[in-house]
């Protein structure tokens, strides 16, 4: 019996004390952290036993019970298809779609006029191919960094791609296929800050607005009054409007909604866009483009704007910056500009928006001034110098 026993490869499963004995219950021999161990299936009927087996041996290989022997591969590339079906669904729109393109890239294809395209492989999938997903490392972390970084990568580049990585393993740890995430455990780059290339004036803007057309231009005087994201008001609904407390309910980042305080020329584009429709259902967009739909694309009416008003072309991001530029040259605090801009932190309004922080600040420290008091034998010894 116990030659039987005793040169089988674990894990395994066996009738015991007697393998030849059909009144003995099954077993299960395993390893647990390197110990040989064994369990009772409970049953003496094979089929109920193999079973029980299985699913054992999946918690084996899920790493629950000990280290298996027997470990089964999990491809890279199909669990990157596996994570953006069933790990997205909590995400936001825009979220979704950044790890979709860190992935899988799509190519237009021009072998045949209609508008397809190809699938194509991200940098992430090209690197890591199909290598086991449990089998990656921080080493192999490490070296996707380093290979982007020879590339020429920017580092805000490098640190999205590694948050779809990290997105994976997180995702991997909660359907119990990985222990740990080996992203955490590596030095990220330096996160670089983005500023728009370019942020228009007052005047430039009342110059952009003469150009748009009247549907156009509601949009963007209540884009630009409100602080919005773009994404924001697109999605706004006539429901997210109380004209009698004069505030205006928008979703942002991380699905958290806030409240922004309207202003007259916000409460007037928004009355003379809901004047034209017939009692609107509180589901209805908020602002309605000239086919009657919502909003998706504002580039090129903006674009057009901008080359009629002979301005440099901006985009709604650099609507965006100005807002925030002006608010914060008439006084207003960094605390209630987060606010209104929708940053949990004010150091990223700071940091990123308000470049006129550097101004106020050097004129701050020039009108400051500690001098040193001048006695009267030197104010006479200066005087006789002369």
């Amino acid at each position: 019996m116990k030659s039987e026993l005793k040169y089988k490869k674990y894990p395994y499963k066996a009738r015991y004390p007697d393998p030849g004995n059909p009144n003995h219950s099954f077993y299960a021999f395993f390893r647990e952290h390197g110990k040989k161990k064994r369990r009772s299936l409970g049953t003496r009927n094979e089929r109920i036993a193999e079973k029980k087996f299985s699913e054992l041996s999946e918690f084996l290989d899920k790493g629950v019970l000990g280290f298996s022997l027997r470990p089964k591969p999990l491809n890279f590339i199909e669990f990157a298809r596996t994570y953006l079906r069933d790990g997205t669904h909590d995400l936001a729109e825009a979220s979704t779609l950044r790890h979709r393109l860190n992935l899988f890239k799509q190519q237009r294809d021009k072998t045949n006029d209609m508008k397809t395209y190809l699938e194509k492989k991200g940098h992430l999938v090209e690197f890591f191919g199909s290598r086991d997903f449990k089998g990656i490392g921080v080493r192999d972390v490490l070296a996707y960094i380093r290979k982007r970084q020879n590339s020429g990568a920017a580092a805000n580049t490098i640190l999205k791609e590694l948050a779809t990585l990290s997105a994976m393993f997180q995702f991997a740890v909660s359907q119990e296929l990985v222990l740990s995430n080996p992203v955490l455990s590596v030095k990220k780059p330096k996160l670089t800050l983005r500023r728009p290339h370019y942020t228009p004036t007052r005047k430039e803007l009342l110059r952009i607005f003469q150009h748009l057309y009247p549907g156009a231009r509601r949009f963007f005087l209540a884009f630009c009054n409100s602080g919005c994201r773009k994404a924001e008001l697109v999605n706004a609904n006539v429901g997210d409007v109380d004209l009698d407390s004069k505030v205006i309910r928008v979703r942002g980042k991380g699905h958290r909604d806030r409240t922004i305080p309207m202003n007259d020329i916000l409460m007037k584009c928004i009355k003379e866009e809901l004047a034209g429709r017939d009692n609107p259902a509180p589901s209805e967009p908020l602002f309605l483009n000239r086919d009657g739909t919502r909003y998706r694309s504002l580039r090129t009416p903006l674009e057009t704007a901008c080359k009629l008003a002979g301005v440099r072309h901006t985009s709604h991001h650099g609507l965006r910056h100005a807002y925030a530029t002006l608010q914060y040259s008439q006084g207003v605090d960094l605390v209630s500009l987060s606010k209104l801009l929708g940053h949990v932190n004010p150091t990223v309004t700071q940091n990123i928006y308000v470049h006129v922080v550097d101004a106020r600040l050097r004129r701050a420290a020039e009108s400051f001034q500690i001098k040193m008091p001048v006695k009267k034998e030197q104010v006479r010894f200066f005087a006789l110098a002369q």
